[in-house]
């Protein structure tokens, strides 16, 4: 793969964070499928223009960006490989090795995945600010793991460049405080700003992950 083939990237997760990548990505002319356990955020990703719904007749994506809490994103990483919806991975809660060992324990293939973390100056308060140009002018931090792919950094990196941003060795840890870009989005936290009706949580914050193509409950049942 080279820079010039990141054609086609998932984004799973549709809050402030997941929403920019993917509003900077398609105003770069790249294909963004979308996928999000709340229906409400993903109709109002898809209504900003960032990007379809993720279907299961798509191809794999060059690229998949998981911008899920972290407290989600093994199982959304396990789900997302072994439904094969990519070929290189990428999250934005960074890593730590608590997380490492998870992934490895659990069956992730961290070989393809590159752990980063995007630092926006302020980070929108919901999706509904979310703007292509959050991450223009800043680091990324990107904490890669060894051994790795060598396509799998490159797509990443391009990722990096496509949203405007630089990267940075974040080997030494994740910065913590103001320009703490947290992970996206709870997958109970609303899309829009501003008052909402209560709505009934799945039993899993993750369960209807996929719909209506189901990949996430498929592999859940396969655990």
């Amino acid at each position: 793969m080279t820079p010039s083939a990141l054609n086609r990237v998932t984004v799973i997760g549709c809050g402030p964070v997941g929403t920019s990548i993917a509003l900077a990505l398609t105003r770069s002319g790249v294909s963004v499928a979308l996928d999000d356990p709340d229906s409400r955020a993903l109709a109002e990703a898809r209504s900003r223009g960032a990007g379809t719904g993720l279907t299961q007749d798509l191809p794999a994506a060059d690229l998949v960006v998981v911008a899920v809490p972290d407290s989600d994103l093994v199982d959304v990483l396990y789900a997302a490989q072994v439904s094969s919806l990519g070929r290189v991975y990428t999250d934005v809660a960074g890593s730590d090795e608590r997380i490492r060992t998870e992934a490895m324990l659990r069956g992730c293939d961290l070989l393809g995945h590159v752990p980063g973390h995007p630092l926006a100056a302020r980070l929108p308060s919901c999706a509904a600010e979310a703007h292509a140009d959050l991450f223009a002018g800043r680091p990324w931090l990107l904490r890669p793991y060894a051994p790795l792919l060598a396509e799998a950094l490159v797509a990443v990196r391009e990722l990096v460049s496509l949203c405007g941003a630089y990267c940075r060795d974040g080997s030494a840890g994740m910065p913590q405080g103001r320009h703490h870009a947290m992970t996206a989005r709870s997958p109970r936290r609303v899309a829009q700003c501003g008052p909402r009706s209560p709505v009934p949580e799945p039993v899993s914050p993750l369960c209807r992950l996929g719909q209506p193509h189901g990949w996430y409950g498929r592999v859940r049942g396969r655990r």
